[in-house]
């Protein structure tokens, strides 16, 4: 029972679908997760976990989600998470979470989310050594001395696969993800990521 549980806390939160506050999303025909960041640093997330071959009781599962959010709140203040729900259809639990900040996701996730300046993610020893592609043109490329002159420039970092959409128009991107609207790039292999925006 226990292990199920734990397995969606622990391991499939790198697993995410786009979610909102009472929104509906559709699983993304990639079929990888995502988190949609809104302007005032909130994130919105679905958690998704196969449990098609796993023995758990659902009403064991939320409950165990719900200590996992209060121990939280109880410590970053009331709200820091909300449980926004959560629903099983064909093996695939799917549970939404909202952050208040991006320091929430942060501190709660396995995986990491940073944003701030170019400049603020050298100085936190991000890797700026990556081949970007520039959006709407992916056939052009900048590399990392082009990005280092963009010091002031809004960046996002973020690990494992995933679609993301970030607040504004995404300008360059880690080449090896697929851009899939102006403000959305999906990342469809385990690695640390890039935008630009």
């Amino acid at each position: 029972m226990c292990s199920g549980i734990r397995k969606l806390i622990c391991i499939s939160m790198t697993c995410m679908i786009l979610a909102g506050c009472g929104k509906e999303y559709d699983i993304p025909q990639s079929g990888l997760g995502s988190v949609d960041i809104s302007k005032d640093g909130r994130v919105d997330a679905v958690l998704l976990d196969d449990f098609s071959k796993d023995e758990y009781v659902e009403s064991e599962l939320k409950a165990y989600i719900d200590t996992e959010l209060s121990s939280y709140n109880s410590i970053h203040g009331a709200g820091s998470i909300t449980f926004n729900g959560s629903e099983l259809n064909d093996g695939i639990m799917k549970v939404k979470l909202s952050f208040a900040s991006l320091e929430d996701y942060d501190a709660f996730m396995p995986d990491s989310l940073f944003t701030g300046t170019v400049q603020e993610a050298y100085d936190k020893g991000y890797d700026m050594d990556q081949a970007l592609a520039v959006a709407d043109t992916p056939e052009h490329i900048i590399g990392k001395n082009d990005l280092m002159n963009m010091a002031d420039q809004r960046i996002m970092v973020f690990s494992g696969k995933k679609s993301i959409k970030v607040p504004g128009r995404i300008k360059y991107y880690t080449q090896s993800m697929k851009q899939t609207g102006e403000d959305t790039v999906e990342a469809s292999e385990d690695g640390t990521y890039i935008i630009i925006y």
